[in-house]
């Protein structure tokens, strides 16, 4: 690697530590990995094992390696928090740290499509009123919007998402007609699935609430436990796919037909209650 790896691109820790070790052995013909596992009397298994994943960075052998890496202050500070991100076994520590992040000019100035991924997805409201724009008696006002939801907002909050997605092309507004605009969320690795795991957590919170506060005739909550062989499930985990792409298949819904009226969250999924035997879970991890 003939160019110095500038630490604000990354979102992985490792990928980073990959790059800067070669573009050191490019550059300085004397620097190879077991030179720098010598001189920081690291063994190099341990930082081929943290390169491939297999272990963690530990303070200790960051520590060992920083005065290899050439980072400033502010650098080191962001790498120790693409250690969390892409480490932390908590995910609640990850998206903390993934916060913290975008604290950087740097960070934020190189990814604004993350930024824009991780806002649109960590609050729930922004997906809901996207979608509220396809109503036949939407009104692209606040207090509107706001006695719509079943879940409260205060009116700046409404106002600060309608602001958000019209600013950043997921809604359009012209001749005081607002429609929902044909844009895609951009799917950024770790960034994407942090900020959807937090987003399916809040609507599995408000599915938890409907069981008492929405009436049967306007929910339907099912479920099924049952045990199964790793063939089995992954068939299951077939028919799921199946009935969302199916559900998915409705939308957009032809004009002309029946009236659009009310907005709703359909979520599938499945999940283990009983301890997962190791062996099974590494020969059918996706």
């Amino acid at each position: 690697m003939s160019n110095k790896p500038i630490i604000w691109n990354y979102h992985n820790y490792r990928e980073f530590l990959k790059d800067w070790l070669a573009y050191l052995k490019a550059s300085q013909s004397a620097y190879s990995l077991r030179m720098i596992a010598k001189k920081t009397k690291i063994s190099p298994s341990s930082i081929t094992m943290v390169l491939k994943g297999q272990r963690t960075l530990t303070n200790n052998l960051l520590q060992k390696l920083t005065p290899y890496l050439n980072l400033n202050s502010q650098e080191l500070s962001y790498l120790k928090l693409l250690i969390i991100v892409t480490d932390a076994k908590d995910p609640d520590k990850r998206l903390e740290a993934l916060k913290k992040l975008q604290r950087f000019n740097d960070y934020r100035e190189l990814h604004r499509q993350e930024l824009e991924t991780y806002k649109y997805l960590t609050k729930w409201f922004y997906v809901v009123i996207r979608e509220m724009v396809n109503l036949d008696d939407f009104k692209n006002d606040p207090h509107w919007i706001r006695e719509k939801l079943n879940k409260k907002l205060r009116s700046h909050e409404v106002s600060e998402a309608l602001r958000f997605l019209e600013e950043n092309g997921f809604i359009e507004v012209s001749n005081s007609k607002t429609i929902k605009a044909d844009k895609l969320v951009q799917c950024i690795d770790g960034i994407y699935k942090l900020s959807l795991s937090d987003f399916h957590k809040q609507m599995l919170s408000m599915a938890a609430n409907a069981i008492d506060k929405v009436s049967s005739e306007n929910r339907l909550i099912l479920g099924h436990t049952v045990a199964l062989s790793p063939s089995q499930y992954n068939f299951a985990k077939e028919v799921l796919q199946e009935a969302i792409n199916k559900l998915e298949s409705l939308m957009p819904i032809p004009k002309n037909t029946e009236k659009k009226t009310d907005v709703y969250h359909f979520g599938l999924l499945s999940f283990p209650v009983t301890e997962i035997n190791p062996k099974i879970e590494e020969k059918h991890e996706d």
